[in-house]
């Protein structure tokens, strides 16, 4: 997949991206645990997969 990204640090967040599914090892430090729990997303440019194949919807 390849995804939309401008700082590939996790701080513009142009890569924010709905988790649909799975869970994801988020790696940046905008978003707050909290934060990523209430809205769902995650920036793809610092996150990675944590158990199998996670589903993800573009976008916020």
């Amino acid at each position: 997949m390849t995804a939309p990204s401008s700082c590939e640090e996790g701080t513009c967040g142009t890569c924010e991206t709905r988790i649909v599914a799975g869970t994801a090892d988020h790696r940046g430090s905008v978003l707050t645990e909290e934060e990523r729990r209430e809205r769902g997303t995650v920036m793809i440019c610092v996150s990675r997969a944590e158990r199998g194949c996670a589903e993800l919807t573009p976008g916020r």
